[in-house]
């Protein structure tokens, strides 16, 4: 071990043994713990050497540390606090965030200390691993293939116009980790000034083989029934027009996903997102969807309202395939089934350009309470479990969003599709709109 270190990366980081130790620090102990638990508690002995003065000081600057992890753990610190090792001269640094913070000594090592030495115990709790440093990812699909530092261009829907992709993929051949390893997304708003974001959703997909968008976007020629309509501004170019009057759920439409591409879904949880070419006025109107096979019914969802002028509608989630198959052949294909109703039994009549199998592996949903205009970025940094908006490259931090989901991780040795899609103050996805995408990766391993 060439150093070992504790603090921060906002405010400064101690050394408190190895390379560029100064007094009093002289030797730190760690007792790593091993265990398949989420958290292990250990200790570092912490050796001093030095004057009474500067042994005290030493003391004083780990008290703060243990302060600024209390602040972080009630929002009133920015940064958690880190044990920071470097395994060779001159290589990477890795993190692992501590909690619960105390000090012990020697009950007799007030006496030492005015001799010039004294050896203190730090305990702490950490989660099971230690993430690596902060490196940009290779980003491809249909905006081609982006190597750092350069930003991958993201429209707010897919189909097969040039450059059309609401998608970013991340080959594993252009990364390493050993775990699920913390994403930073940096998601910067390119539309011209007009334009205005308010929510944001996110979603990761991964798979160790399988690398394409294909069966995640339904279509008019995709969805059963209905009658399209040509017209360049809708997603492929057409819009499907379903209409019904019934007084109970009635069936509109069906996406048939083919046994192909079952077994890539693999069990995974996606939610159906319906883009709607067209708004609606209706103030009673409700959705649901069913996993069917030929007309059996597999899983029904609780029906969702589908509020009036909404450009959009978000459904709840299923697993496809239902997960709790016995795996040992391939799945049936099946069937994605949209049932709608309105509480007055009276017609009802959608537009839909596109439905969408948004995955809910790793994702997460940004419901904005400030707009968020051209220019700006979102940050969600899983590493840091902070996420802000910033008004420029360089100033103007600030928060705008209610965060509402799990960290976004990258899943080792796959393949990794990540989803985006946004609405604006009027609560439409305009299609049209356009973002610039980094994303970074903190690889994270068990041992170092």
């Amino acid at each position: 071990m060439n150093q070992i270190a504790i603090g921060d990366l906002i405010s400064s980081f101690t050394v408190l043994d190895g390379q560029s130790v100064a007094t009093p620090y002289i030797k730190a102990i760690i007792h790593f713990k091993f265990s398949g638990e989420p958290f292990v508690k250990e200790s570092i002995d912490l050796q001093l050497k030095g004057t009474s003065s500067q042994i005290s000081g030493a003391i004083t600057t780990l008290e703060t540390i243990i302060q600024r992890a209390l602040l972080y753990d009630n929002i009133g610190y920015s940064s958690p606090q880190y044990l920071r090792f470097q395994l060779t001269a001159g290589g990477d640094y890795y993190y692992t965030p501590i909690t619960n913070i105390y000090l012990a000594a020697n009950p007799a090592g007030y006496l030492t200390q005015q001799t010039g030495s004294k050896v203190i115990t730090i305990h702490y709790t950490r989660p099971n691993y230690f993430d690596g440093p902060k490196t940009q990812l290779t980003l491809s699909g249909r905006a081609g293939t982006k190597i750092p530092p350069n930003s991958y261009r993201l429209y707010n829907h897919t189909d097969s116009g040039t450059y059309h992709g609401s998608t970013a993929l991340i080959d594993p051949s252009n990364f390493s980790t050993d775990l699920p390893a913390p994403l930073r997304i940096e998601y910067f708003f390119a539309t011209p000034p007009a334009a205005i974001l308010k929510d944001l959703f996110i979603g990761i997909f991964h798979h160790p083989t399988y690398d394409a968008d294909t069966p995640f976007f339904a279509y008019y020629n995709n969805l059963l029934g209905g009658t399209p309509y040509a017209t360049g501004a809708a997603i492929q170019g057409y819009y499907d027009r379903f209409s019904w009057t019934a007084s109970t759920f009635a069936y509109i439409t069906t996406y048939l996903v083919d046994s192909a591409y079952i077994p890539y879904f693999n069990g995974q949880t996606f939610r159906p997102i319906i883009h709607l070419f067209n708004t609606h006025a209706y103030t009673d109107l409700y959705l649901k969807v069913h996993i069917e096979r030929y007309g059996e019914v597999l899983y029904v969802s609780e029906p969702v309202y589908c509020a009036p002028g909404y450009g959009y509608i978000i459904l709840p989630p299923v697993e496809i395939p239902p997960n709790y198959l016995l795996r040992e052949v391939n799945p049936e294909r099946l069937q994605v089934v949209l049932y709608g109703y309105r509480t007055s039994g009276a017609t009802v009549t959608l537009d839909i350009d596109c439905l969408t199998l948004f995955p809910l592996t790793y994702a997460v949903s940004f419901f904005g309470f400030i707009d968020t205009v051209y220019n700006y970025t979102i940050i969600d940094d899983s590493f840091r479990d902070r996420y802000n908006i910033r008004v420029s490259p360089s100033t103007g931090e600030t928060v705008s969003h209610a965060r509402v989901g799990g960290p976004l991780l990258l899943y080792p040795n796959s393949h990794s599709r990540i989803f985006f899609y946004w609405s604006d103050s009027n609560n439409l996805m305009p299609i049209s709109n356009i973002a610039d995408l980094k994303i970074f990766y903190y690889p994270r391993l068990r041992l170092l």
